[in-house]
């Protein structure tokens, strides 16, 4: 798995016209680091590190560890997959992921807004 991680960062990478050095310096790391991932040398990847290198290269870190997103077509597949387990959950479980997904539709509710908004009067108020 280190190794596939690896092949995907380089090829974004090179893909960039990124050194292994402008990598490092965009995501905060050191060039070793990088080096490391690249070449699989890492044991267990730091999901810390991960983010970083896919923030600077301007992909999801999902797709650095697993390769390919959940394709359009099967994201309602997905979500019924993941529901069917949290049925199993305990209460306090089901609470927390309710909870969450709430949060993530409000925020995704309260972001079309904003670009309904900016849209309408022409200027940018975009939410950080």
């Amino acid at each position: 798995m280190q190794k596939e991680i690896g092949n995907r960062i380089r090829s974004v990478r090179e893909t960039l016209g990124f050194s292994q050095t402008q990598l490092a310096r965009k995501s905060g790391l050191v060039k070793n680091v990088v080096n490391r991932y690249e070449n699989g040398a890492v044991d267990r990847p730091s999901v810390i590190v991960l983010s970083k290198i896919a923030k600077a290269l301007n992909v999801p870190a999902s797709w650095l560890c697993f390769g390919s997103e959940i394709e359009d077509t099967k994201v309602d597949e997905e979500l019924d997959k993941y529901f069917e387990v949290c049925r199993n959950l305990s209460i306090r479980n089901k609470r927390y992921i309710l909870i969450t997904l709430k949060r993530a539709v409000t925020l995704e509710q309260v972001s079309n807004a904003m670009n309904s908004f900016q849209a309408s009067v022409g200027e940018d108020y975009s939410m950080p």
